[in-house]
């Protein structure tokens, strides 16, 4: 049959043949679907292997982040029983091991041991390796000759740095402990002993166990030399193992001493990216892995949600484009009003953490803020060599006051006293702050000792002028006394220093009379 149809044109009245009109509308829209669904996954593929990277990435990223913040942590953490234990070197470089000294000692290192959760006990040994002195009351006596090799490497060795010890039990409840400890010399410099800090390995498991999750994250602390501290998930059997022979040691710190690789964790043959940092300050490596699959977790929950919307979506693409488009815009509305809640998060958690630095009762500053901004004024002044002013005061006879007016009068007066404190120091980098009770605290970065010395008096004089009723005392007025330090901070010195020193001159004013100024 001919396919052919005759055509009459109406203005020659001729008829011509043409071929059939093809289908094309039908043809044009499948390969329109075709090639729009192909395209589609291309799209798809190339978004999902994308996403994968960038989560791969990211998850990078944060694990040597959380590395680079635990090998932090860890080493302030060993850091502040090392300080104690330097503290007791040039001590004894200075006073020697005499009885009267070591009992002074001994008070002074039990109340360290109560402030440091994370040590066991204070241990001052011999020359000979006889224990001589143990922070805790209850610790048994020890002789170094059967405890490890720090006792031989500080006898050997006139290195004042300190030693990091291998994991060991300890005997009066089998707990895991590693020990720091420091080499004593006598006044002449002749080796007159050890004094260690057992650190103990469960304080880092509770501090740090609520990060692993998922099936094969691990954190570890290591020895330089390979020796295993600790490892989480925690097993009692894997403390003491020798990782040296691994690829960490073996290949990866021998040539730089942090970084990311992807490796097989010796202890359970797992193949995961491990971020590992060396320790700034001890011979200590942190190292923290997790297996690509559990980093890609959220990411396939994802692209199983986000490939089935775009199968439907290809379903309908001929049919549905303008909802696409509405939904296109529904979907930018969602981003905006959720970027707007995170930036109203982001505003109540600034809010929050105004609070937490403020002292309700007295609107100053609190004990913590004091803490983190005297920590960095010492660090600062440390650095650039300039002196440090730290005051403690103290309302005199506060709780005769408090006893006689009662409570809410006594809230008055710290309120007001504060009022007058603050109003006192005057420099924009000074800070006020309540350190507890009636006491408070004055920081006065890069202050001369007369330029304290006259803020202070100004603060004691303002507050005796302010003639607030006290008939408890003797003026028959509210006084303070204050203890002031100022010194340029050496290697030595820490905040804890300053405060006590200018506790110490606040107890002599105190005892003095009260009512004045006092430098330490």
């Amino acid at each position: 049959m001919n396919e052919y149809k005759g055509l009459r044109d109406q203005d020659t009245n001729l008829v011509y043949f043409a071929p059939p009109r093809a289908k094309t509308g039908l043809f044009n829209a499948l390969a329109f679907a075709v090639v729009a669904g192909l395209s589609l996954l291309a799209i798809v593929v190339l978004v999902l292997w994308t996403s994968r990277n960038a989560q791969l990435s990211s998850q990078k990223v944060a694990i040597e982040n959380l590395a680079q913040t635990i090998g932090q942590n860890t080493d302030a953490i060993i850091k502040q029983a090392d300080v104690v234990l330097s503290g007791i070197v040039s001590s004894i470089a200075i006073e020697g091991m005499a009885p009267e000294h070591l009992k002074s000692m001994s008070r002074i290192l039990a109340q360290q041991l109560n402030q440091l959760p994370q040590v066991q006990d204070f241990i001052i040994l011999d020359q000979s390796g006889q224990q001589v002195l143990s922070a805790h009351p209850l610790a048994p006596i020890m002789n170094t000759v059967t405890q490890g090799s720090y006792f031989a490497h500080h006898m050997t060795s006139t290195n004042p740095e300190s030693f990091i010890g291998p994991p060991q039990r300890k005997r009066t409840n089998n707990e895991w402990v590693f020990t720091v400890s420091r080499r004593l010399n006598n006044p002449d410099g002749s080796f007159a002993g050890v004094v260690l800090a057992r650190i103990s390995i469960s304080h880092f498991i509770s501090l740090y166990g609520g990060l692993v999750v998922g099936h094969n994250r691990t954190i570890a602390l290591v020895m330089d030399n390979g020796t295993l501290l600790w490892r989480l998930p925690f097993r009692d059997s894997d403390v003491g193992t020798s990782l040296s022979k691994g690829p960490l040691f073996s290949t990866y710190l021998k040539s730089r001493d942090k970084g990311t690789e992807i490796m097989r964790t010796p202890i359970d043959k797992v193949t995961r990216v491990v971020s590992f940092v060396r320790l700034s300050d001890y011979p200590l490596v942190v190292y923290v892995g997790n297996s690509q699959s559990d980093m890609l977790q959220e990411w396939r929950r994802n692209s199983v949600v986000f490939t089935f919307v775009v199968l439907c979506l290809s379903v309908v693409l001929m049919w549905l484009g303008h909802r696409l488009f509405t939904l296109l815009q529904n979907q930018e509305r969602a981003a905006k009003q959720l970027q707007e809640t995170q930036e109203r998060l982001v505003r109540a958690n600034n809010a929050l953490e105004l609070l937490a630095r403020e002292d309700s009762l007295t609107g100053l500053n609190n004990r913590r803020e004091f803490e983190y901004t005297a920590e960095m004024e010492f660090k600062r002044a440390l650095r650039e060599q300039h002196a440090l002013g730290l005051f403690m005061l103290d309302i005199d006879y506060f709780k005769r006051y408090n006893d006689t007016y009662g409570h809410q009068m006594g809230d008055d007066c710290l309120r007001r006293v504060s009022s007058i404190i603050k109003a006192s120091v005057t420099r924009p980098g000074d800070l006020v702050a309540r350190y507890g009770g009636e006491e408070f605290v004055v920081v006065l970065p890069n202050t001369s000792t007369i330029g304290a010395m006259q803020v202070a008096e100004r603060i004691r004089s303002a507050i005796h002028d302010a003639a607030i009723p006290n008939e408890t005392a003797p003026l028959g007025i509210l006084t303070i006394s204050i203890g002031i330090q100022v010194l340029v901070p050496t290697e030595g010195d820490s905040v804890k220093t300053i405060v006590a020193a200018a506790d110490k001159a606040l107890y002599q004013a105190k005892t003095s009379g009260r009512n004045r100024c006092v430098m330490a």
